[in-house]
C-alpha cells in the first residue's frame, strides 16, 4: 500500500543513484515506445491510404511482441538483466534511427516499414521484461512499493502526453516522432551502465526469491533457487504456466480481462481509424487517446484511495457492468465531442479493476513465481487485443462505424456475465482479508 510507505523511505527511493539511473533508462525506453506507436499508424496510412494496412501493421507488431514475450519473462530470469536492458535500448536506437534516415531520404515503403516494426517489436517483447525484473535489485525491499507507484504514475503520464506529442511531431514532419524515439532509446542505453545492484543482492542482478505460503499450489512443484542454476529453460517456462492454470479462479479472471482488453482496444482502433478515413487531423486522433488516458490517470488516483477498503468482487463486477453501458453510449453520436467524452469515461473503471484483480493475484502467488506470473498474466490477457487493429480496419469498410463499435461492445456484456456468474470472483473480499482467501 502506498499509504504505508514512510516519507523517509520515499526520499531514499528517489535519491538512490542506481534507482535514478534505472528510472531514467526505463522512462526513456517507455517514452520512445509511446512516441512511435501512434506515428506508425499515421505513417502507414500516409504511405498506403488504407485503414486496413494501418490496422494490420499495428496488429502484426503486437503479435510479434506477444510471441516473443511468451518466452521473454523466463529468459530474463536466467541472464544478466542489466545487459539485456542495455541490449534492448541499443537495438532500438539503431533500428528507429535507420528507419528515420530511410524516411528522410524517401527510401521507406510499406514493406520496409512492416519489417522494421515487426522486428523491433519482437525484440521489445523478448527483452523488455528485464527492466521490471531489474528494479528489485537496485533498491531496498522496503522502498519497492513506493518505487512501483512512481512507475505506475509515470506510465499514466506517458499515456496521457505521448499520443498528442506524437501527433504534433508527425504533423510538423513525419520523421520527427521516430527521431525522438531514437534519441530516447539512446538516452536509455547511456543511463543503463550506471545502474548498480543494491548491497543486498551481493553484486548480482538476479534475485533469489524466498518461499511464500500464500499459495495452495503443491510446494514440491515450485523451485526456489535461481532458474539458470536449477533446471532447463523449458522446465522453468512450463512451471509458470502450470501454476497459473492450476487455479480455476485465476483462469476465469484471465478470460474476463482478455475480453475487456479486446473490446476496449478494439473501440479505440475503430474510433482512430474512422477519424483517419474521414480526414480528421492527427491532433484530433491524439486528443482521443489523451482523453481516455487522462481518465485512467484519474482512475489510478481514485483506486489508490479506495482499493484498500472496497469489496473486490463487488467493485469488479460493478465496473464490468458499467463498461458495456458506456460503450453503448458511443452509438448515440459519431460527432467528435460526444465521442471524446464517452470514450474517455471508458478508462475510468479500468485502473480499479487492475488494482483489485492483479493485486489479489500477486498477493496470493508465491514469491518464486512473481516474474513468470507477470508473463503468464500478460500474454493471455493481451492475446485477443492483438487482433483489434486488423479486425477494426477490416470491418470498418464493410459494416461501417456504428456496427463495428457494436462488434467490440458486445463482448463486454459477456465479460460482465462471466464474472457475475462466478461465485469465486463475486466473493473475493476486501484487501485486508485476502490472506485468508484462496485462489
Amino acid at each position: 500500500m502506498i499509504s504505508s510507505v514512510s516519507s523517509a523511505s520515499m526520499k531514499h527511493a528517489l535519491h538512490t543513484a542506481s534507482y535514478i539511473a534505472w528510472f531514467t533508462a526505463d522512462t526513456a525506453s517507455q517514452a520512445s515506445a509511446t512516441l512511435h506507436s501512434l506515428a506508425i499508424s499515421l505513417l502507414t496510412f500516409t504511405l498506403t491510404q488504407s485503414t486496413v494496412s494501418a490496422g494490420w501493421v499495428g496488429t502484426a507488431s503486437l503479435l510479434a511482441q506477444l510471441c516473443t514475450g511468451v518466452f521473454g519473462g523466463t529468459f530474463v530470469d536466467r541472464h544478466d538483466r542489466k545487459i539485456l536492458l542495455f541490449t534492448n535500448s541499443l537495438l532500438n536506437t539503431f533500428g528507429w534511427g535507420l528507419l528515420c534516415i530511410l524516411l528522410v531520404i524517401g527510401k521507406l515503403d510499406f514493406t520496409i516499414l512492416l519489417i522494421f516494426c515487426v522486428g523491433l517489436s519482437a525484440v521489445q517483447g523478448f527483452l523488455s521484461p528485464a527492466a521490471d525484473a531489474l528494479l528489485k535489485s537496485v533498491i531496498p525491499l522496503e522502498d519497492y512499493a513506493y518505487a512501483r507507484s512512481i512507475t505506475e504514475g509515470r506510465n499514466a503520464f506517458l499515456s496521457l502526453s505521448g499520443a498528442p506529442l506524437s501527433s504534433i511531431l508527425f504533423t510538423a514532419a513525419a520523421w520527427l516522432p521516430f527521431f525522438a524515439s531514437t534519441c530516447l532509446s539512446a538516452l536509455s542505453s547511456i543511463a543503463t551502465p550506471f545502474i548498480r545492484p543494491h548491497a543486498r543482492s551481493n553484486g548480482h542482478t538476479r534475485e533469489h526469491p524466498q518461499t511464500t505460503s500464500h499459495s495452495d499450489f503443491p510446494q514440491s512443484r515450485i523451485s526456489h533457487s535461481s532458474p539458470s542454476s536449477r533446471s532447463s529453460f523449458l522446465t522453468d517456462f512450463s512451471e509458470g504456466w502450470t501454476w497459473t492454470f492450476h487455479h480455476s479462479t485465476l483462469v476465469r479472471i484471465i478470460v474476463a480481462m482478455s475480453i475487456v482488453n479486446f473490446s476496449i482496444n478494439g473501440i479505440q482502433y475503430t474510433i482512430q481509424l474512422h477519424l483517419l478515413s474521414t480526414g480528421a487531423s492527427a491532433i484530433s486522433i491524439g486528443i482521443i487517446s489523451a482523453g481516455i488516458a487522462s481518465t485512467m490517470l484519474l482512475g489510478s488516483v481514485l483506486s489508490a484511495r479506495m482499493s484498500s477498503f472496497l469489496h473486490t468482487g463487488k467493485a469488479v463486477c460493478s465496473s464490468l457492468i458499467a463498461l458495456p453501458l458506456l460503450a453503448s453510449a458511443l452509438l448515440l453520436s459519431a460527432h467528435f465531442i460526444p465521442t471524446l467524452a464517452v470514450n474517455s469515461l471508458l478508462g475510468l473503471p479500468i485502473p480499479l479493476m487492475n488494482a483489485l484483480l492483479l493485486g489479489f493475484i500477486f498477493a496470493k502467488a508465491p514469491d518464486t513465481m512473481q516474474g513468470r506470473l507477470a508473463t503468464t498474466l500478460t500474454i493471455p490477457a493481451q492475446a485477443l487485443s492483438a487482433l483489434c487493429g486488423a479486425v477494426a480496419g477490416s470491418l470498418l469498410p464493410i459494416l461501417g462505424y456504428r456496427m463495428t463499435l457494436v462488434t467490440f461492445s458486445v463482448p463486454l456484456i459477456l465479460s460482465a456475465l462471466l464474472c457475475l456468474c462466478s461465485a469465486q470472483i463475486r466473493r473475493i473480499p476486501r484487501a485486508e482479508l485476502w490472506a485468508s482467501t484462496s485462489l
